[in-house]
């Protein structure tokens, strides 16, 4: 019985750090643009996004910069300069209103991305590279 319930503890532990601490906002691309695998242009793209598609923006890095999105059954990154939220019943810039309108910020932990996101994907067989590629480029910012 004890093991049961230190299953099931550690089960929930792990589900619930996995669940964003924000909750994603609607938003929409202001032009299309290539979907990621990473916040940069130099990882892998996903997919391409056409212009004025509606996506969840599920958090962005702290500057902004780069934001976590999905589309359909696809997840990635696109540029946050690339993004508009329904913010006062305008669209607007999502750079301009992401923290009145309640983005969440998030960091990009390239080992639980890719092996949530990716694992059916050609570009994942490369995986070491990209993990190297990313240990190299993405810096986050200093809290």
């Amino acid at each position: 019985m004890l093991k049961k319930i230190l299953a099931g503890a550690v089960i929930a532990a792990a589900t619930l750090a996995a669940v964003p601490s924000a909750q994603a906002a609607p938003g929409f691309t202001t032009n299309s643009i290539e979907l990621r695998s990473g916040p940069g242009t130099g990882y892998p793209t996903v997919g391409i996004i056409e212009n004025n598609s509606a996506v969840e923006v599920n958090g962005c890095l702290q500057s902004w910069s780069w934001c976590d999105v999905s589309i359909g059954g696809d997840r990635g990154w696109v540029s946050g300069s690339a993004l508009a939220l329904e913010y006062q019943n305008t669209r607007t810039s999502l750079v301009q209103v992401a923290p009145q309108a309640n983005v969440g910020v998030v960091s990009f932990s390239f080992d639980d991305y890719w092996d949530t996101n990716y694992k059916t994907r050609t570009f994942y067989k490369e995986r070491p590279r990209w993990q190297q590629y990313s240990r190299e480029t993405y810096r986050p910012l200093p809290n």
